[in-house]
Order: structure tokens, then C-alpha cells, then sequence
């Protein structure tokens, strides 16, 4: 589910040893933030009780799967170099990560509290997350609530509605003003240039 008139999502492994997992991409409060949120999307893994292990796995598809790739350590990750010459893309992680089979890898061992961060994008984002990555969640939640505030449609299907709104925002190019074709656009294009709502 969503976060409440948010564009962050939140799932929840049903576990006796339950955990959430939030995924959002990092959104400045405003203009003079633009350098130190990241253009990134971000997996936040926080164990709510208990203790787990988790068993954690990036592999990503180039060009439709058509292109393999090559891993390889980077400081506080892995990045993955396509093999037809496209830029490459890292996954960062507050956690050691191990390559195995081309794929990013790792088994954490979780305990309650205990909050792990990753980030792909397409260049070193960490510095900015690390230990600054709940106070970037804030930001972003807290930006998506302002921006729906200004709504004023009251009617019967309001939660649909917002949701649809906050959906579109999503697709929108803030460069070009038009909403995208497809989502896959929209993550290439965030990557590439900054979707910046």
C-alpha cells in the first residue's frame, strides 16, 4: 500500500518476525535541496519486531533483457555495466553486498530497529544517504502531502481521485510539462535527467 497521499510505497512481509519495506524515489522539499536529496530509487528495509535474515538479490535486465552485464565492486556496492554500452547502474547499500552469478548479493541479519538502505542509480548517490536516509524519507513524504493539499476536489471518489492525481504527477515531466508514455520511461528519463515535480 501506499503511504496516506503519498507516492511511497509500503509493503509488509505478514512473518511472525515481521519486517517493512519502503520504496520511494527521493523528491527535494524545494529548489535549494536539489543537491543534497539524491535522483535515485530508494528501498528502505526497517525490521519492525524481532529478528531475520534476509536474503537479498539485484540482477538487473538490460534493453529488455536483450543485454547482459557485467558486475563489479564499487565502494559501498555493486555496478552493473551493460554490455551494449548503455550507462551503467549501481546498487548501493548501507550493508556489504557480494557478487554472485553477475548479481548483486547479500544475506542480512536483521534485528529490531535495524533499518538497511539501498539506492540504484546511475551514479554514487551514497554520501548523500547514509545516514541521512530517514531524514529523506521525511522530506519526500512530507512534499508529496503539500503538493496534494493543494487539491480541491471534495467529491465522493476523493481517495480515487488523489490517488489517480498522485499517479499522473508520477508520469510528469517537469523539463517538457507532459505526462510520459509509460512508466519504464519514466524511471529512464528520472535516471538520466532528474524528474524534479
Amino acid at each position: 500500500m501506499y503511504l496516506p497521499e503519498t507516492n511511497v510505497l509500503l509493503t509488509r512481509f505478514m512473518t511472525r518476525d515481521g519486517v517493512c519495506v519502503l520504496d520511494l524515489m527521493p523528491v527535494p522539499a524545494n529548489e535549494a535541496r536539489l543537491e543534497a536529496v539524491p535522483n535515485c530509487v530508494m528501498r528502505i528495509v526497517k525490521l519492525v519486531y524481532g529478528q531475520m535474515t534476509l536474503d537479498v538479490r539485484c540482477n538487473p535486465r538490460f534493453d529488455y533483457a536483450r543485454a547482459g552485464h557485467t558486475a563489479r565492486e564499487v565502494e559501498k556496492g555493486i555496478e552493473f555495466v551493460p554490455e551494449n554500452g548503455h550507462e551503467p547502474v549501481r546498487l548501493l547499500c548501507s550493508a556489504p553486498l557480494r557478487i554472485e552469478d553477475n548479481a548483486a548479493c547479500a544475506m542480512l541479519d536483521i534485528k529490531e530497529g535495524d533499518a538497511i538502505c539501498f539506492a540504484l542509480d546511475t551514479e554514487d548517490t551514497l554520501p548523500k544517504l547514509r545516514d541521512n536516509f530517514n531524514a529523506i524519507l521525511q522530506e519526500t513524504i512530507d512534499f508529496w502531502k503539500v503538493w496534494l493539499s493543494r487539491s480541491t476536489y471534495r467529491g465522493r471518489y476523493r481517495e480515487v481521485v488523489l490517488r489517480s492525481a498522485l499517479t499522473l504527477k508520477l508520469l510528469s515531466s517537469d523539463e517538457f510539462g507532459a505526462i510520459v508514455a509509460a512508466m519504464r520511461f519514466a524511471f529512464h528519463h528520472h535516471m538520466a535527467n532528474p524528474l524534479r515535480y
